[in-house]
């Protein structure tokens, strides 16, 4: 599939390039690694104020892609590919931690089929290295030897925040596990949960240290702000004559701006946030239905913009608004292109019925498997992650909730694959009737 997509998307090609993969949060990554790399600042101007809205994880990766490729975005983009061929393996790994091969498969292939997982992988997008990241922390989690497994996991989600901030919502999960692991040892809790934190922080504490050296503030990004202000409340504010928003975000910027020209980020920041604010107060019902398309959206795997630059189609043809209605929107889709639109959307909707459906399903037998470390783990860490989409209403937030889905839902389902995969458990069997035998004997 990421092959497919690679050779379909063609990144390799200056008109793509420029028309696709350096455009919106792409060419900020990629300016970003270029002032990094060339420079050694970590501003999108040459001298300009420092960059807050973006952490430096993902920067830093295209940085050292660009060092020894040269800054060619393709090559970036083939090794993400292969890194999310990589995570699907661990996720796989991961899944063998409660004993069934099955499951494991099922788990790994929920993700691999996971079609914003692999449209994120064509562009210079951060969910990939991210995704990455939390599988590792999952797969320690569900390490037999948890209490060896906690530092080096906590660390794991500490880095993947410091590549997105929505990481943070990560640390009230791994520490939720933490509290279940040790719940009726305090001794031991209290040691463990200090132990977490600390290494949960270790990336950030640089980063944080950074800005409240230049920026009067020591705050991990104004990311926060910037979603509210320029998704939600854009959202909400925008009429039937903008459908891909753009008018009205330049309205609400130029709202928001600062008399000074000397403002601080963070001071910017804030102003985003009383903007914001002020308009949700002044509508809270149309504030909450913006949120609740953003929340709904992101769960139903309609992250329009990604879709739209990565299926090149004209700006805010799948925008939320263009065309009333997620029906009248995939008909729409459908007209344009075809065959090809009906495939996809069977793949997107296969695969949002057996991950929901599935996690459903297996959560109470997950949780009473001889280990169910695996199903506690993606369960906190998926909790974090859907409160995180429930706050910014981000559909790209989807996805970490998915890798936890896609690891709970593989939990249980070895009953049913065995009977369908005989081949995996032909040894199994083998095993059995032998020791049957032995026991006779």
């Amino acid at each position: 599939m990421r092959l497919a997509a690679f050779v379909a998307a063609q990144p390799w090609q200056p008109a793509v390039e420029r028309e696709v993969v350096l455009t919106s949060d792409g060419l900020g990554y990629h300016t970003l690694a270029l002032a990094l790399l060339e420079r050694g600042e970590f501003s999108l101007e040459r001298g300009g104020p420092p960059e807050t809205l973006r952490t430096p994880g993902y920067p830093l990766a295209l940085a050292a892609v660009y060092a020894i490729a040269g800054p060619r975005p393709w090559v970036a983009i083939a090794l993400q590919l292969v890194l999310q061929c990589v995570t699907c393996c661990w996720l796989y790994r991961a899944a063998l931690r409660s004993g069934d091969v099955a499951g494991g498969l099922f788990t790994g292939g929920l993700l691999a089929i996971d079609p914003a997982f692999v449209i994120h992988g064509c562009g210079l997008w951060s969910e990939t290295i991210f995704v990455a990241l939390l599988v590792g922390a999952l797969g320690l989690l569900a390490a037999t030897p948890a209490s060896r497994s906690l530092a080096p996991a906590a660390m794991l989600l500490g880095l993947a925040t410091l590549v997105r901030p929505a990481g943070l919502f990560a640390a009230p999960g791994v520490l939720a596990f933490v509290a279940l692991r040790y719940r009726r040892r305090p001794r031991k809790l209290l040691a463990a949960g200090c132990l977490t934190l600390a290494c949960f922080a270790a990336p950030l504490v640089p980063w944080m240290a950074r800005n409240l050296a230049v920026n009067g503030r020591a705050a991990l990004s104004s990311a926060g702000p910037f979603n509210l202000l320029f998704l939600t409340v854009a959202r909400m504010e925008r009429g039937p004559g903008d459908p891909s928003g753009e008018r009205t975000r330049e309205r609400l910027r130029a709202e928001s701006a600062l008399g000074e020209t000397s403002a601080r980020p963070f001071e910017i920041a804030d102003r985003w946030a009383q903007v914001a604010w002020s308009h949700a107060a002044s509508g809270p019902i149309d504030f909450a239905r913006a949120l609740a398309e953003g929340v709904g959206g992101g769960l139903a795997n309609l992250g329009t913009t990604e879709w739209s630059r990565a299926l090149r189609l004209a700006p805010g043809l799948l925008e939320d608004g263009a065309v009333s209605g997620w029906l009248r929107r995939a008909r729409r889709y459908a007209e344009l292109k075809g065959p090809a639109a009906l495939l996809l959307a069977a793949v997107a909707a296969a695969h949002l019925l057996l991950l929901y459906l599935g996690a459903a399903a297996a959560l109470r037998p997950a949780l009473a498997t001889r280990n169910p470390r695996p199903a506690w783990a993606a369960l906190c860490l998926g909790a974090g992650f859907l409160a995180s989409l429930c706050i910014a209403g981000n559909a790209r937030l989807r996805l970490p909730l998915a890798a936890c889905l896609a690891l709970l839902a593989g939990q249980a389902q070895y009953p049913t694959w065995a009977m369908r995969l005989p081949s995996l458990t032909r040894a199994r069997r083998l095993r059995e009737r032998a020791s049957e035998k032995s026991g006779g004997c």
